[in-house]
């Protein structure tokens, strides 16, 4: 199967914010510091090493535990 959208970049349409309540769930799951939304951080995060595609996302949720993680999934 072919990928792309014939310009060498493929962009997928997501959310760009969560609802409150999830974003404030995620944040107290992980702290502040396991909780991303600035766009110039996120950016290396969304395209894949060639740069051929760039995904979309509105936050980055790096939980630093197990513990942290099973919160995260929980929501």
């Amino acid at each position: 199967m072919r990928r792309g959208n014939g310009a060498g970049q493929q962009q997928h349409s997501m959310v760009n914010e969560l609802p409150g309540p999830v974003a404030a769930a995620l944040k107290a799951a992980v702290g502040a510091e396991g909780y991303v939304d600035d766009p110039a951080v996120l950016a290396p995060h969304l395209t894949e090493w060639r740069g051929l595609f760039r995904g979309a996302a509105p936050v980055l949720v790096a939980p630093a535990s197990t513990a942290e993680a099973a919160r995260v999934i929980g929501i």
